[in-house]
């Protein structure tokens, strides 16, 4: 299941949420499966429009990802992806920043971070989308997308990852929370 997005036309726009995210702190969780795993095509590497500035790419032509997602004009270039995650099949994207708090801005595959530097203050565009960016969109899938106006753990990341890639038996960890925001479900 999940949404099946085309890479040129299919994504979805999202109303204006920047009311929900002012304390500079977010989350993105998404379960993402690609068509390719490395698109040859460049208008087929977006990803989702949640910052401001240069675009967006999951991942880029070269297999590493550029990310602008919870970013004030201020992209992180040349994220290198983990070689164990198989981007044709399910796996777990997740992006946080805490430019109030820790002030880290992090990138997550499977529960294992990726990519860790400065935040900056949150800037959202308005409207945000869901599968592209200026012209670039996704080819493939999305699943489960979660926003959130906190940043997560890296313990709730890996939560995150295992509760669906361990045995298929759903987990649950501490009690429920009221996240500020509803998720955006697909």
């Amino acid at each position: 299941n999940g949404l099946l997005l085309d890479g040129f036309s299919d994504y979805v726009s999202l109303p204006d949420i920047s009311s929900h995210f002012t304390a500079n702190a977010a989350t993105l969780l998404a379960w993402v499966k690609l068509a390719v795993a490395t698109p040859s095509d460049a208008t087929k590497t977006g990803l989702i429009n949640l910052g401001t500035g240069s675009n967006c790419h999951y991942p880029w032509v070269d297999g590493t990802s550029y990310q602008n997602v919870w970013r004030n004009n201020s992209r992180v270039d040349s994220i290198s992806l983990l070689g164990s995650v198989t981007r044709t099949q399910w796996h777990l994207v997740a992006i946080t920043s805490d430019s109030g708090g820790s002030g880290r801005w992090k990138m997550y595959q499977n529960g294992t971070e990726v990519r860790d530097t400065a935040a900056t203050t949150l800037s959202l565009p308005n409207p945000p989308y869901i599968g592209y960016q200026n012209g670039y969109g996704l080819d493939g899938m999305l699943d489960e997308i979660h926003l959130c106006n906190r940043a997560f753990s890296a313990n709730r990341i890996w939560a995150s990852w295992m509760n669906l890639a361990s045995n298929g038996t759903f987990a649950t960890y501490g009690a429920a929370t009221l996240q500020g925001f509803p998720s955006v479900r697909t």
